[in-house]
């Protein structure tokens, strides 16, 4: 997943939730540390994030922030 893609789930994300910070964590959180990360560490296609403010509440995300997100 590439910096935009995550960018628009996060956008999706806050659109729902109304939460505007986001922690990202495991491995795209590269994508906040550097600037051009090797594609072999960008692989993944799913963003391990959790509401800064309310992290017990990611969960009710889920399902619309799924595998069915249009990226």
């Amino acid at each position: 997943m590439n910096r935009q893609q995550v960018y628009a789930l996060l956008r999706k994300a806050k659109d729902l939730s109304g939460h505007s910070e986001f922690v990202i964590v495991g491995s795209l959180a590269i994508l906040g540390a550097v600037a051009d990360p090797p594609d072999a560490m960008v692989m993944s296609i799913d963003v391990d994030t959790y509401m800064k403010a309310d992290p017990g509440r990611t969960l009710d995300l889920s399902d619309a922030l799924g595998q069915e997100l249009a990226l």
